[in-house]
């Protein structure tokens, strides 16, 4: 299933935000961070609590479905703003427009031009000395290798994943450092999180987290 058929049948997949969002939180509030980008933003979990905290969010999602259930979620505050753009589309925000980036557990979904131009995306919006926080998986996660290789670390049909059609990459840390080399990073980190059938990575899920600021 693509991501619009997972969202028509599930609905919202993940409700409450995560713990690294919650923690990054803590460092938008201390710089007093106002726009925040929500890139690859789902149903919106992320966008909904940042704007509940004040922030100015806008969230973006290739999924249409996505983007239809985060609206209604919305209940038609103008706060978040939910746009349809995908990693291969151009943001329409000018160069500089954001204070900080989330962009938790998207980048994988590409092929490699794809999540390149979006880095290059959410680094031409993101002011200079913005703050970033990015989750993806690693080359050390349990169904790495599995599926139909269709670039070097990228596969398609994994199986044992509710999203295994579409594709996932998985980063080494050299070529992640190499990905945000315009970056400054607070935290470049390894997580483990054990298989859990009931949840959203029954397979379990091994990923980088990283929290950066971006080089003058």
């Amino acid at each position: 299933m693509d991501w619009n058929q997972i969202y028509a049948k599930q609905g919202s997949v993940q409700v409450s935000p995560s713990v690294f969002v919650v923690d990054f939180v803590k460092r938008l509030i201390g710089e007093r961070v106002v726009n925040v980008l929500d890139y690859g933003c789902g149903t919106g979990r992320h966008s909904l609590y940042l704007a509940e905290l004040g922030f100015r969010v806008v969230g973006t999602d290739d999924s249409s479905k996505a983007i239809e259930i985060a609206r209604s979620l919305a209940l038609g505050a103008t706060n978040p703003i939910f746009k349809l753009a995908g990693m291969k589309d151009n943001l329409e925000e000018p160069n500089g427009f954001f204070d900080a980036v989330v962009a938790s557990h998207i980048l994988q979904h590409g092929l490699v031009e794809e999540y390149r131009h979006a880095v290059m995306e959410i680094t031409r919006v993101l002011k200079m000395q913005g703050l970033i926080l990015v989750r993806v998986p690693s080359v050390s996660h349990p169904v790495y290798g599995k599926g139909e290789e269709v670039e070097p670390g990228t596969f398609v049909n994994v199986p044992g994943i509710p999203d295994g059609d579409v594709p996932h990459h998985y980063f080494a840390e050299e070529e992640l450092r190499l990905l945000f080399s315009g970056f400054d990073f607070f935290v470049f980190d390894h997580h483990v999180h054990s298989a859990d059938p009931q949840s959203f990575f029954p397979a379990g899920l091994h990923e980088w987290v990283v929290v950066g600021r971006k080089k003058n």
